[in-house]
């Protein structure tokens, strides 16, 4: 799909990187694959950046993040610890599910980065909540939580946003038509999140910590 160059400009080149379990090497992540087709879609870290960017109406960018906080509790990810969390999602990058959910009790969920909604209100593309993307975890002098600009998806994807982590970006249509399930939200094993390989189902569920 073709759009005015100065926001060609903005564009990036996103890759889907979906769920392929434990055991996947970090540096096949973010690789794009020319022959998946791509939406044009913005992502942006906080409403006041959605709002201040001009490129969907306040009430548009209002709707996304209302509906990004309405999905989050019952689509985040859960993990069965806090480390197998922060390896996928930074140090301090996750939350005790008991604060997001009582359905998320006795695990550990991801802190809400963000939304993505389509980049023109025409499109049919749900509006969605991201996570950070960020695997170095905690540990000797990584304190902190690492500002990648990659996200993930409730679902398994991986999506590359633009280098402020807010903007117009170019994301796998399997992803943008793709939440996760309420009703079946993903528990993640150790290593089995964001990572390159194929698509699971949202009801997945992994072992070990």
């Amino acid at each position: 799909m073709a759009w005015a160059p100065s926001l060609s400009k903005r564009s990036q080149s996103v890759s889907l990187t979906l769920v392929a379990g434990a055991g996947i090497a970090a540096m096949a992540l973010g690789r794009h694959d020319p022959s998946q087709r791509e939406d044009d879609m913005l992502i942006y870290q906080t409403l006041v950046a959605c709002r201040d960017a001009g490129l969907r109406s306040v009430a548009d960018c209002d709707a996304a993040d209302r509906e990004a906080h309405r999905l989050y509790p019952s689509v985040a990810p859960r993990y069965q610890s806090r480390a197998a969390c922060e390896a996928h999602h930074g140090c301090g990058g996750c939350l005790d599910g008991t604060a997001v959910s009582s359905d998320a009790a006795g695990r550990f969920v991801p802190s809400l980065s963000g939304f993505m909604l389509a980049r023109r209100p025409d499109e049919d593309r749900p509006a969605q909540p991201l996570f950070r993307h960020e695997t170095r975890g905690c540990g000797p002098a990584r304190g902190g939580l690492v500002s990648s600009h990659g996200y993930c998806t409730a679902s398994g994807g991986r999506v590359w946003g633009p280098s402020d982590g807010s903007g117009v970006a170019k994301v796998s249509s399997v992803l943008t038509r793709t939440v996760g399930s309420a009703n079946s939200p993903r528990v993640v094993a150790s290593g089995g999140f964001g990572g390159t390989g194929h698509a699971i189902s949202a009801g997945h569920s992994g072992g070990g910590s």
